[in-house]
């Protein structure tokens, strides 16, 4: 069925069932299975979700204490390459993002990476999750007003779309 539509959400939660009934969370086979489909379509969300469950879902379902560090290493240079080959794609950067707040790790590690997307002179590389990223950074730092400069951009520049979210980001910036 994921061969004809790859993105099937009720397919692919049926698959995280059998996963987690028959702990395949490690077969090498469904790894391999999950990072062609990848491969394949790196916007393709639903496998994000499921490589994330695999990595990760143990730990969250509390089924083990700790992840090994190079198992999270690889993942994080992982989703920096699928980043790096689209830095506009969603999925890649929920997916860094994911493993930063699984493991509650200081996302200030991510600021040189992040910057790399944010020149406005290669507008075709630009992301807004690397804005947005940045955001946060600046916010961890305690750097309100440079925070408050990247919601501005974004909310009247870069995605005026959803400037509501952007300016209630930064209004949050003020309670900090």
């Amino acid at each position: 069925m994921l061969d004809q539509d790859e993105k099937n959400y009720h397919v692919w939660s049926y698959r995280r069932s059998f996963v987690e009934k028959f702990d395949l969370f490690e077969k090498k086979e469904e790894l391999k299975f999950v990072r062609d489909k990848i491969n394949e379509d790196m916007r393709n969300n639903s496998a994000w979700n499921h490589l994330f469950f695999l990595k990760f879902g143990r730990y969250k379902l509390k089924l083990q204490k700790t992840i090994d560090e190079s198992v999270v290493s690889e993942e994080i240079e992982f989703a920096k390459e699928m980043i790096s080959k689209a830095p506009t794609n969603p999925s890649s950067w929920n997916y860094l993002n994911g493993i930063y707040k699984i493991l509650k790790r200081n996302i200030i590690e991510l600021k040189a990476f992040a910057t790399q997307f944010t020149n406005l002179i290669y507008e075709s590389s630009v992301s807004l999750y690397a804005f947005e990223l940045l955001a946060e950074i600046h916010k961890l730092e305690k750097n309100v007003e440079e925070s408050k400069k990247v919601y501005e951009l974004l909310a009247k520049t870069l995605d005026p779309v959803r400037v509501n979210y952007w300016e209630y980001k930064k209004a949050q910036l003020t309670v900090v």
